[in-house]
């Protein structure tokens, strides 16, 4: 594969992917480097060379939670997004929805939360916006998201037809890169 692939998804994604290379030998490690890959590893792999790199990873990876600030006359409620179930427009004002059960108003528009949430949040109405990981299921025929462990039901529109689909390949995605890595990381005992 070339590096050159590198530079084409820096200019179509917002989010380039973690990228380790694997290579015969260390010639390309130099370029790969200024590629700005994450890794390279050298073949044949080295099991403890790749345990280095997957902890590499997961120390690159950890992030804090990202906090809102929901400002309301003077009081300022700070909420971490990874506890936002799912967002629901009012008028001129959004709900937001919390895993606790607890419901904030906030008086800013969807939009403005659509803008500002991170990545894991999709828009699936006019009036809602989801957390990808607190979708238990997507029913296509009535047009409604449910949310796990919970009755919750939310409404998805045909005009976030796109959305839908991408949330299912998402959640999708995500179930299958994690059996991959089991399996991957079991064959390398």
């Amino acid at each position: 594969m070339s590096l050159g692939i590198i530079n084409e998804l820096y200019r179509f994604m917002k989010v380039v992917p973690k990228i380790v290379v694997l290579t015969k030998g260390k010639e390309l490690a130099y370029q790969a480097i200024k590629h700005e890959i994450f890794d390279y590893l050298i073949k044949p792999l080295n099991v403890n060379e790749l345990r280095k790199t997957l902890i590499k990873f997961e120390r690159n990876t950890e992030a804090l939670p990202t906090t809102l600030s929901i400002k309301s006359y003077g009081d300022y409620r700070f909420i971490d997004t990874e506890d936002i179930v799912y967002a629901k427009a009012d008028n001129n004002s959004t709900d937001i929805f919390m895993a606790n059960g607890d419901m904030v108003t906030a008086f800013k528009t969807m939009k403005h939360f659509e803008n500002t949430l991170p990545d894991e949040f999709i828009r699936i109405h006019n009036s809602y916006i989801v957390n990808i990981n607190y979708v238990g299921r997507i029913h296509l025929g009535n047009n409604t998201c449910y949310i796990k462990n919970s009755k919750i039901q939310i409404p998805f529109s045909k005009s976030y037809k796109k959305n839908i689909d991408l949330l299912i390949n998402l959640i999708g995605a995500n179930e299958d890169r994690n059996i991959r890595n089991i399996l991957d990381l079991d064959n390398l005992n």
